[in-house]
């Protein structure tokens, strides 16, 4: 079963302003779209809090 989240967040990836992180929880995978639905990260959930910390610092912002 999937599950979609989206959490509101500044942020920018690779150039492009962005104001959600649209995620979809599969098991223990979290897969991660930006505003363009563009996939930017897939990664466990113990990784998404730190996930979202590095986009709101600036880390993928190019």
């Amino acid at each position: 079963m999937s599950i979609r989240e989206t959490i509101d967040v500044d942020y920018e990836w690779k150039g492009t302003t962005n104001t959600s992180l649209h995620v979809l929880y599969q098991d223990d995978v979290c897969l991660c779209y930006n505003d363009s639905n563009e996939r930017i990260s897939t990664c466990n959930r113990e990784e998404l809090l730190t996930f979202i910390k590095d986009l709101k610092e600036g880390q993928y912002a190019r």
